[in-house]
């Protein structure tokens, strides 16, 4: 019987494991999210459910990362980006009763020097 890690393990040809692919393939931010909402049917409330903030400093504007390494230690693509999205969606949603109120994951983090960073309460987890 499988333990709990080796089950979220068995998980790893999603999305989440394709950042890799992801950024080899210049799928960044808006395209990704985009994506997202289009493979829950929620395009049409893109506007509602889309919030765009000011750039932090203490951010990256965008992360690459190389897979040449990966493909050199053997590392193979398992299924097309847009499947996996699929496929974590899909797994999410059926096991939604999880994960409680993610709610707070949905918020960007405070800007570096605001109140609520430096009174913790932009620290939800």
């Amino acid at each position: 019987r499988p333990s709990t890690n080796q089950k979220r393990r068995q998980h790893s040809d999603t999305a989440l494991n394709q950042s890799d692919t992801a950024s080899k393939l210049r799928r960044f931010g808006r395209q990704v999210t985009d994506r997202l909402l289009e493979v829950m049917g929620k395009t049409a409330e893109k506007d509602r459910l889309v919030t765009f903030v000011p750039d932090r400093a203490f951010n990256d504007l965008r992360y690459t990362v190389r897979a040449d390494r990966l493909h050199e230690l053997g590392w193979e693509e398992k299924m097309p980006f847009d499947e996996g999205l699929r496929r974590t969606v899909e797994w999410y949603t059926a096991h939604s009763g999880r994960y409680g109120n993610i709610a707070a994951a949905l918020e960007a983090h405070p800007l570096a020097g605001s109140d609520a960073l430096e009174s913790g309460k932009g620290d939800k987890w």
